[in-house]
Order: structure tokens, then sequence, then C-alpha cells
């Protein structure tokens, strides 16, 4: 078996234990940073190129990349799908998860609980978007972060107004939610793998902060899904693409769970430790069965 992992960087925890797991199977395993592909076109057809030569022995591809490196993976991808490459999760699927509005949009339509929301993209539309949300205290976020940077808690409508102009300036286009507070700084990560929820673990965010993300100092514990919260991540990676592969963040609220994002690329660093599970070899197993046609 030959798999293509498409990664910024090879010894990043996920790569490398994905890459490991495969070796570990005998695959032949080539991680390439999709900044670094070309793709040549002539007469003959298509070709991928890396350092000069070419790739053509490739049984699957498993991407591995955050929001921001959609664009630079799309050509890698589209040069899979025409020699007929399975990809673990495929283009469309991984710009749905990347982009926050489509993905709210989408979670909304399928019946699923989000945090009221809503984007601006002017200062202008600032004073409206608070009063909708009921004003302060909201959670402002860029719509390409991840791993919870880029995503602020802003108390009061002045340092909303002030925070929010500003990181307008710099990235354009916000998301701006209510902050639930009665959720007590706490997440859930529900890991889906082949349509199945195979580990959950609720996320407590660090003293002084309400990011329960691990990259930004949270502690995890294993938890396990009520049944109607088990449908609801489960609809959540359907209503998105990526049952295949999905890590469901959600909150638990007062007024029931509401989905916060379906990450298509889900990391597992700190989760396979918390959890006790192996999910690396779990995701190249669901690869090798894609690459058979199961």
């Amino acid at each position: 078996m030959h798999l293509l992992l498409l990664s910024k960087n090879r010894f990043l925890y996920s790569t490398r234990r994905l890459a490991e797991a495969a070796l570990s199977r005998g695959w032949d395993v080539i991680v390439l940073d999709p900044r670094a592909a070309v793709i040549g076109i002539d007469a003959s057809g298509s070709a991928l190129l890396a350092s000069g030569e070419e790739i053509a022995d490739v049984n699957v591809v498993l991407p591995r990349v955050a929001p921001w490196l959609v664009d630079e993976c799309a050509p890698v991808l589209a040069w899979a799908e025409s020699r007929g490459i399975p990809t673990l999760t495929d283009e469309r699927a991984l710009r749905m998860a990347a982009d926050k509005t489509r993905t709210l949009i989408a979670l909304q339509s399928a019946g699923i609980a989000v945090p009221d929301s809503v984007f601006v993209a002017h200062g202008s539309q600032l004073a409206s978007a608070l009063a909708a949300l009921g004003g302060a205290p909201i959670v402002a976020k860029t719509v390409d972060g991840s791993q919870g940077k880029g995503v602020a808690l802003l108390d009061t409508a002045i340092a909303a107004k002030s925070a929010c102009e500003a990181l307008l300036g710099a990235y354009g286009m916000l998301l701006l939610q209510r902050f639930e507070a009665d959720a007590s700084g706490k997440d859930v990560r529900a890991f889906i793998i082949k349509s199945k929820v195979v580990g959950c673990v609720e996320r407590t965010a660090a003293s002084g902060d309400f990011r329960a993300n691990v990259h930004q100092g949270g502690v995890g514990r294993v938890t396990t899904l009520s049944s109607d919260e088990e449908l609801m991540v489960l609809e959540a990676a359907k209503a998105l693409g990526v049952s295949t592969l999905a890590g469901v963040d959600f909150l638990r609220t007062n007024t029931g769970p509401k989905v916060l994002e379906v990450n298509a690329s889900p990391g597992i660093e700190g989760i396979e430790d918390v959890l006790k599970l192996d999910l690396a070899s779990q995701i190249v197993d669901a690869c090798a069965d894609l690459a058979r046609g199961e």
C-alpha cells in the first residue's frame, strides 16, 4: 500500500504518528507539504511532482492540513481525483469544514443546535451584531482559526467594539457568538472514524482562560456521550461530508448541546493519551479500507 500524507511538517505529532502507523504495516509513505507540490499538465495527462521527481505510485491520500492550507491542497486532490485515487477527506468537505460560515449554515440547516452567531465584515455592522446577540459578553473568532487561535472573549460593549475593529482590520471578517457561560469553560471533542464515535474527551480551560483547546493549555478527561449527543455529532459530521474522519466540538449548556465546529483534519496529540487509544492506527486502517473500496 502506498500512502500520500499531505502535511506542512513531517515532524508534527499527528503527522509523525500516522506515518509510523502506516510504516508499521509495511506501507510506503510519502509525506508531502502541499506547498511544495507541482502539478504538471501536458498532452499525455497530469503529473504530481515534488523536488523535481514524479510521485506516481499512490493508493490513497490522507490530508493533514489546517484550514488555511486547503487552497494549497486543492491541486493535489484534483490530481488524485483525476487518477481515481481515493482521498480520506475530499476537497469539498475540507473547504466546508474550513469555512465557519458554511459550517454553521450547514449545521443549522440539518437541524443541529449551534450558538447564536453573527458574521461581520465591517465596523459599521458591530452595533447591530452586538444587539442581535443580546450584548456583551461575546466570543469573537477569526473565520479560519483553529486550535483556539484567533479567539477572544469580550466582556463589555466597549471592549467588543475596539477589539473587533482591530481584528476586522487584520482579518477582514469575524464570527461573533453569544458567550455560553453555563458551559463553565468546558467543551467536548467527539472523535469520529468511519461514521462511528471512537472516543470523547471533555476539555476544561486552563485557569484564567475560557478556551478549552488542549493546544491552549486545556486539560482533557474521558467522557461518555448521551444517545442524543452521539446522534448529534454523527449528524454534524454527515452534514459536512466528513463522516470518515472528524472531530466534532460541542458545548454542554443548560438548553442542550450546541456544536461549535467540525474539524475535518482533527489532531490526535493529547487526545490519544487521554483516551488510551491508538487513533493513528485506526485512521490508517480507514485509509486501507478506502483504498480497497470498502
